[in-house]
């Protein structure tokens, strides 16, 4: 079937892809912050590789959705998601309008480093005016990435507040990145889609490097400091982390780590730090050691 258009503006494009006659699944993707007007995009390709149904939500460049009334929307699509399992799924300005219109249309909804950031045509999504889904959200994200913090707390704390919340450690704004590095994002998908998601196969493999400092992560939220103190102690590879390093480098100041310090003294012998990179908190306290 080829594609149909179902709404259409000056500002997006909502487009129908029907792959499979006996599939009751359709993914519902909305376009991130850099946007595209075009009849497909985020998440296309793995929806058509699994046979899935496939609308894509497009919009003009920086305008976050301005022109894309709730109702008008829940119109459009309704023709051809009645009786269908629903899932609402983007990322960053994508993810933000997951949670938002994913309600709109009753949808499961699967959110990645979502962000609320004001368009340039002065536009933000009405999170006041959100019609909650019956299905929780699942939400993955960097737990320490401040702007994307801000947007799920603004969700979780008086709309969403059974959310299911997944760490993705290490990623900053590109949770999904991330994951696919790690070889789960197929998985993550797939496992929503299908019902269950085991946020412990969304990891690195363990013994990977790349498991080593997600752990190293992990223990720090917990206020496990001698757990990440262990796990991090005479890597120099950590030196080339910015966020990871500022995080260890709290935890030596903190808690006056006098042996680890003097290992990492030593370290700087060896490896040049991007110090621009690091908190300031981290710089002063480099300096300090360094003198």
């Amino acid at each position: 079937m080829p594609e149909m258009q179902l709404n259409v503006s000056d500002f997006h494009k909502i487009t129908y892809h029907k792959f499979r006659s006996d599939c009751d699944k359709l993914v519902v993707c909305f376009s991130p912050q850099g946007g595209g007007m075009g009849s497909k995009g985020f998440g296309y390709n793995v929806c058509e590789k699994n046979g899935w149904d496939y609308i894509f939500v497009g919009k003009a460049r920086h305008t976050n959705y301005v022109s894309l009334d709730p109702q008008e929307f829940k119109e459009s699509i309704s023709p051809v998601i009645e009786g269908r399992d629903v899932i609402a799924y983007g990322t960053s300005a994508g993810g933000n309008a997951a949670l938002f219109y994913g309600g709109v249309i009753g949808a499961r909804i699967l959110s990645a480093s979502p962000r609320d950031g004001r368009s340039k045509l002065g536009y933000t999504i009405p999170k006041s005016k959100t019609v909650k889904s019956f299905f929780p959200p699942m939400i993955v994200y960097d737990f320490l990435q401040p702007r994307d913090s801000r947007t799920v707390a603004e969700w979780t704390d008086s709309i969403y507040r059974n959310s299911i919340l997944i760490n993705v450690p290490n990623s900053g704004h590109k949770s999904l990145a991330r994951l696919n590095q790690a070889g789960t994002l197929s998985y993550l998908l797939k496992s929503f889609i299908l019902g269950s998601v085991d946020p412990r196969l969304l990891r690195f493999a363990e013994g990977s490097v790349e498991r080593k400092y997600d752990d190293a992560v992990e223990r720090y939220l917990v206020r496990d400091v001698q757990g990440m103190v262990s796990l991090l102690r005479g890597d120099r590879g950590v030196l080339e982390r910015p966020r990871l390093l500022s995080l260890y480098l709290e935890c030596l100041e903190r808690n006056s780590l006098t042996d680890e310090i003097e290992i990492f003294r030593n370290d700087l012998r060896y490896v040049d730090v991007s110090m621009g990179a690091l908190s300031s908190s981290s710089r002063r306290f480099i300096k300090c050691i360094s003198a």
